[in-house]
């Protein structure tokens, strides 16, 4: 299983991408606004959160038909290219790197 790197800014232009709001996002991910808001707008507070939580944003994104690219991009799959509960298909590390 490859391993993909995410960060923030993926996951923010993924919600954007996908117009989920940050409430129902937030509410699908078990985390508050509060950090939600400190995630994607912080790479450092985004590495820091727990791995569990990263994973489960990428649950929710991919639900909602969000593709995790190697290049570090996202795009939405097109209709009919897999399913909306598919698993994701990597293993997520943090990108403590920052942009």
């Amino acid at each position: 299983m490859p391993v993909q790197i995410i960060n923030n800014e993926q996951i923010r232009d993924a919600r954007n991408l996908v117009r989920i709001s940050g409430e129902d996002f937030c509410e699908k991910v078990g985390i508050s606004r509060r950090s939600l808001q400190r995630m994607e707008n912080n790479p450092e507070a985004f590495a820091k959160a727990a791995y569990e939580t990263v994973i489960r944003m990428v649950k929710v994104l991919e639900a909602c038909g969000i593709e995790f690219l190697p290049d570090g991009t996202v795009k939405k799959r097109a209709s009919g290219e897999g399913l909306a509960g598919d698993a994701p298909t990597f293993s997520a590390t943090v990108d403590s790197s920052g942009p």
